[in-house]
């Protein structure tokens, strides 16, 4: 590439654009050092670098180095549509066209559970207000500094529990974790996650609880469930949504945390002369937890 650059090539032709929002993977990826040339021979790395940043949340050295170029932390997608397809971020794949309004670089450190590297960011400028942290904390596939990263959002960033994720983005197709912490951590069928953010206040509304049945990633649903209904979730307002998707687990559960069989088959009835009778026994007693 240097000796392309030499010979006159333009490295302003070169597109700098993120990833599939994971860490580098391998040489073919690309690497601070690519970078770092380009702007040797002149590429205006401040006005894109904001893209790229989300791609080195494995490298505080490269963040700052970025930083140090100029790049804006805080500058966001919103002047891009973007396409991202496939990755994954602890729960499971992507292809939505978005338009995103958060620091996605906090959001992904935040998804590495790395508190270090966080409040490092915030100490060069980065708004953690202006991220969806809280959220993508929970996506962190080891549990224990999931939990830790977020104790450390509540109580040194007073972070919004109750946060709905919608407002700082924009995506044309609907999400399986689109609301609030409680319902990102179910999707990622993280259960020390949900269990924290209940013990600090989340509230378990209906959509927390739906999460729970219909979405396919969860690992522990019966647990999952038991933990939403024992803080308060409302067994009754989601139990023709268990049986409808025939998943006997989560009735027998509803129904043993005092969800009205009767109410829920009158309420839908057409479905549930088919479906329901043969799903829930008239005895529910047994074999609930």
């Amino acid at each position: 590439m240097r000796c392309l650059f030499e010979l006159g090539a333009d490295p302003m032709s070169y597109k700098l654009e993120p990833r599939t929002g994971s860490c580098r993977k391998g040489p073919g990826d690309l690497s601070i050092e690519v970078v770092k040339l380009l702007v040797e021979f002149g590429y205006d790395v401040k006005s894109t670098g904001h893209l790229i940043l989300e791609d080195f949340v494995d490298s505080q050295e490269s963040l700052d180095w970025l930083l140090d170029q100029g790049v804006d932390i805080n500058r966001t997608r919103n002047d891009a549509t973007l396409a991202l397809t496939g990755g994954k971020r602890g729960y499971g794949s992507y292809n939505l066209r978005q338009r995103q309004y958060s620091v996605v670089v906090l959001n992904y450190v935040a998804a590495r559970g790395d508190i270090r590297l966080f409040d490092h960011l915030v100490s060069r400028g980065a708004d953690p207000q202006r991220s969806l942290a809280l959220h993508y904390a929970t996506r962190c596939l080891e549990t224990e500094k999931s939990v830790a990263m977020i104790d450390h959002l509540l109580d040194h960033y007073g972070m919004d529990i109750h946060a709905d994720n919608e407002k700082m983005r924009d995506r044309s197709n609907s999400a399986d974790d689109s609301g609030k912490p409680l319902n990102s951590a179910v999707v990622a069928g993280n259960l020390p996650a949900i269990r924290r953010l209940l013990e600090r206040g989340a509230r378990p509304d209906y959509t927390a609880v739906a999460c729970a049945i219909e979405c396919a990633y969860f690992k522990d649903l019966p647990a999952g469930l038991n933990a939403l209904l024992k803080a308060g979730a409302d067994a009754g307002d989601a139990l023709e949504q268990a049986a409808q998707k025939e998943n006997v687990d989560a009735v027998r559960i509803r129904l043993a945390y005092g969800a009205d069989r009767d109410r829920s088959l009158q309420q839908n009835r057409a479905y549930f002369e088919n479906k329901a009778r043969d799903l829930v026994p008239n005895d529910h007693s047994e074999g609930v937890l």
